[in-house]
């Protein structure tokens, strides 16, 4: 199975886009990848939208080299993103770990793993809900 064209368009998706924008490329990734075991949803919350769902059932994910099924949530705040949080339903925090010891062991500090210009930063935990999960933010 090979990397969909959703999960590309989705991955460039800033930080700081309005949440209209976001929630609309979303839709329009689903729509247009075919892809069938990817869906999305909208929760909003006083009215505004507080997070776009993007869910993936069975994929291969190249850099991860495993296939499994997990959810991109994209956090609103003040109408904008503000941050991107996966859940992986069959990977465990340990797997994430050593994957991005692996792929970007060389920006990794504090426990937390940056990009190349560290504008940006992943951090992998265990959530509340049990899932393996990363979180990409904005460094301050």
């Amino acid at each position: 199975m090979a990397l969909s064209l959703s999960q590309l368009k989705s991955q460039n998706i800033k930080i700081g886009r309005p949440a209209e924008e976001v929630k609309l490329l979303i839709e329009l990734s689903v729509k247009n990848s075919g892809n069938r075991n990817s869906s999305w949803d909208v929760k909003y919350y006083d009215g505004n939208i507080s997070d776009v769902i993007l869910c993936y059932q069975n994929q291969y994910l190249i850099d991860f080299r495993i296939t499994t099924s997990y959810c991109k949530h994209y956090i609103m705040s003040n109408g904008k993103l503000s941050y991107i949080k996966t859940q992986y339903q069959n990977v465990s925090t340990e797997k994430l770990n050593e994957i991005y010891n692996n792929l970007y062991g060389e920006s990794k500090r504090k426990g937390l793993f940056y990009d190349t210009d560290y504008e940006h930063y992943s951090k992998i935990y265990l959530a509340k809900n049990g899932l393996a999960t990363i979180e990409y933010r904005k460094a301050e």
